[in-house]
Formats: structure tokens, C-alpha cells, sequence
């Protein structure tokens, strides 16, 4: 028979709500040690008998952990196959596979967390922790809320505007931060945070029809207002109401390719046209010769990009393959097997969102990373991407997305149940 929480030790609860509480600060932290392995990561393998039972009772999580096991297999493999005729660097294969194999250990880890601690709390934690590392090397010195603070400061206001348990007190600190994104040229964040808002609002209406068709109608939401805000901002930025920098920038991007968002990420040409050249892949751990580079470059010039330059030489195929995208990322990464663990991460926030938007039991910061997940799925690093990527995957697995259910019921017995009043 299975103890419950009453007949635990006296000290076992508090021993764990303390080992919760640490970890989360230590993943969010994400301290490294050598070749990608981190502390946060240490601990949460070495507390696997604590929180694997937990996180393997939930389906959805099955299929993140096989996924991702199959993909860095695959990318070993890949890496092994390549090696004929392309140089390999085993530190780099490590690297990715960590990477890889964070997203199940921490999001894990992090249902276990979930209950032990109240998510809010950890989500507070976990941005704090984001805050007191955010690294000042980079694109930091030419913005450093873009590139630095907005992330962490977004986890941790969306996370206590969360813990107040009202709506308005979400949606207006999505709108704060959105104003605070669009003035120092996070485009793409003011995006979002914005289609938050609106869609908060949106789940306060009085609400009939059946699940399904809420479920539907909330995808096809999310889809419209993502257009209806892209050209807005587009029209917006493009008569300077975000400052004639962003302005000068935008139009520069557009003149190049015809879209802002070819203009901004011409890693999209490279990957269209390395996926022609080589299906297969590469491997984690492969690195692109020289024939390669130039079949990357004419994808690139393809929209109206000029590749030869250092940014692709040094970042993009610099010792590694960085296409820019997540899935560029897991495709170059693992071939067949990275393009199926994005489809599953696409499928399982796609469905849990589109559900809690139908069912109007959304959070706002819930909201944000899994329409983030999106853009970052297609035009950020998986590097970059994947503390937000555990955060919701966590979190989603640990509270949002499994407690839609639990607050229906809650709300069917005729009990009180504000979290979103």
C-alpha cells in the first residue's frame, strides 16, 4: 500500500518543501560546471528516486522523456555516422545532449516541486534565481532589458500575479510589462504579453458551448489575435510610435527580405536549404564543412540576406550549428528523432493551452511561455529557449495544465474557487 502524506516522517515534509525549494533556485540558476552539466542539474538526478514516480504518472510527460531519450540517442548515432566525412567534436555532443536531457529531468523534478510548494512560490524562486545570473556577456551592453532582465523580471511578476489568485491583477501586470518591453525594442515580448492580456479578458466573459468547441474556438483566438497584433506592431513601429531606432530597424528588415520576420531571421533560409541538402541531420555532436557552410549561405541569400559576414562564419557554424530555432536546433541535433520530440512539445502545449483558454482556468504566466514556446519553436536558439521551455513544461505538467480538471471539479461540488475571479 502506497504511504500517504500523513504517514510520512515528521520531518519528511518539511526536508522536502527545503529540497524543493533549492532545487528550483538551483535550476533556475543553472550554474555550470563543465560542459553543460550544472548544478541544478546534479541535484535534480541525484533526487530522481524523490520525484521520477510523480512526474512518469503523468502521460503527457511520457512522452516528453521517451522523446528526448530517442533524440539524444539519435544525435550520438548521427554524430558516429557523420564523422566519414565531417569533423565532430564530442565536448559539443555532450553539450547538446545535456541540453536535451534537461527538459525531462527538470520538468520532473519540477511536478514533483509542484507538490510539495506552492507553484507560485517556485515560479518566484525560479525567476529570482534567472535574475541573480543573467550573464552581462553578449547583446547585454546594447540592451540590457532585452537582453538580460526581461525574461527573469517577467517570470517573477506573472508569477506573483499569479499567487494573488485575481485575473485583473494578471492582466494588468502583463500590460505593465508589455509597455516596459515596447519601449526598450523587445518587439516579439510586447507581442505576447499583449495577446495575454487580451486573452485573460477574453476568458472573463461568460462562457457556453461544449469543451471541444471552446478548445477550438481558443486555438483559432490565439491564431487571429497572433496576426492581428503582428501587423499591428508592424504598423505601429513603422510610423515610430517605438522609437526611430526600432523603426529604422524594422524597415531595413523589410526592405531586405519583404518580411520582418525573414528580415530578423535569416537562419530560416539555412535551415530550409540544409534540410533539402541533407535530411537526415547531422548529430549532436557534427560540425558542417566547408561545402555545407555555402549550401547555409545560399539558403540565407535566398531572403535576401548577405551571409558572408562574420555573425555566420563565427555564431552560426563557428565550432557548433546554431540555427536559431528549436527546431532547427533538434533537427541538426538528431535528425527524424529531434523533429519528433518538437512535434510532441508543439502537440502538448498546443492542446493544453487551446484547453485551459476553452475552459477559462488559463494563468497568465502559462499563457506567455506557451506562446513563447511558439515563437522560440521557430526563431530562437534551443540554448536560449530552454529555461522557459522547462519552466512551462514543469509547471504545465505540475499545476496548469493537469489542474484544469481539479478546478472543474472543484467548481461542480458548488465550492468556492477564485484563482481566476
Amino acid at each position: 500500500m502506497e504511504r500517504t502524506a500523513e504517514d510520512a516522517p515528521p520531518w519528511r515534509l518539511p526536508a522536502h518543501r527545503g529540497l524543493a525549494v533549492v532545487g528550483t533556485v538551483l535550476v533556475g540558476a543553472r550554474v555550470d560546471l563543465a560542459q553543460g552539466v550544472t548544478i541544478g542539474l546534479l541535484l535534480c538526478l541525484a533526487l530522481a528516486p524523490l520525484w521520477w514516480r510523480a512526474a512518469w504518472s503523468v502521460i503527457g510527460y511520457r512522452w516528453l522523456a521517451t522523446a528526448s531519450v530517442l533524440a539524444v540517442v539519435t544525435g550520438f548515432w548521427l554524430t558516429a555516422h557523420a564523422a566519414a566525412d565531417h569533423p565532430t567534436n564530442t565536448t559539443i555532443a555532450v553539450r547538446n545532449s545535456l541540453l536535451v536531457v534537461g527538459l525531462p529531468v527538470f520538468a520532473g523534478f519540477l511536478v514533483w516541486a509542484c507538490r510539495q510548494v506552492a507553484p507560485p512560490l517556485l515560479t518566484a524562486c525560479f525567476g529570482l534565481a534567472m535574475l541573480a545570473t543573467v550573464s552581462a556577456g553578449g547583446a547585454f551592453a546594447d540592451n540590457p532589458w532585452k537582453f538580460g532582465f526581461a525574461t527573469p523580471v517577467t517570470i517573477v511578476v506573472l508569477g506573483l500575479a499569479w499567487w494573488s489568485g485575481r485575473r485583473w491583477v494578471q492582466v494588468t501586470a502583463a500590460l505593465v510589462i508589455s509597455a516596459v518591453h515596447a519601449i526598450n525594442d523587445a518587439r516579439s515580448a510586447f507581442a505576447i504579453l499583449f495577446i495575454v492580456a487580451v486573452v485573460m479578458l477574453w476568458e472573463g466573459r461568460p462562457s457556453t458551448g461544449s469543451r471541444r468547441a471552446s478548445g477550438l474556438r481558443a486555438g483559432a483566438l490565439v491564431l487571429g489575435l497572433g496576426m492581428g497584433v503582428y501587423w499591428l506592431v508592424q504598423a505601429l513601429i513603422l510610423d515610430g510610435a517605438f522609437g526611430e531606432a526600432t523603426q529604422v530597424r524594422t524597415q531595413a528588415q523589410i526592405d531586405q527580405s519583404g518580411s520582418v520576420l525573414l528580415g530578423g531571421r535569416p537562419e530560416i533560409g539555412a535551415f530550409r536549404y540544409l534540410l533539402a541538402d541533407r535530411p537526415i541531420g547531422f548529430g549532436s555532436g557534427t560540425l558542417l564543412t566547408s561545402e555545407d557552410i555555402l549550401v547555409a549561405k545560399e539558403g540565407m541569400a535566398s531572403v535576401g540576406y548577405e551571409p558572408n559576414n562574420g555573425y555566420v562564419e563565427n555564431y552560426m557554424f563557428g565550432g557548433q550549428i546554431e540555427l536559431h530555432s528549436v527546431v532547427g536546433n533538434l533537427w541538426a541535433w538528431s535528425g527524424a528523432a529531434g523533429l519528433l520530440l518538437a512535434v510532441v512539445l508543439a502537440v502538448l502545449v498546443a492542446v493544453h493551452t487551446a484547453r485551459g483558454i476553452g475552459a477559462s482556468t488559463s494563468v497568465a504566466l502559462g499563457l506567455a511561455l506557451g506562446i513563447r514556446f511558439f515563437w522560440d519553436l521557430l526563431f530562437s536558439p534551443f540554448a536560449s529557449s530552454a529555461m522557459n521551455l522547462v519552466l512551462l513544461l514543469g509547471l504545465g505538467f505540475g499545476a496548469w495544465w493537469v489542474g484544469d480538471d481539479a478546478r472543474r471539479r472543484v467548481q461542480s461540488r458548488g465550492e468556492p474557487a477564485n484563482i481566476h475571479s
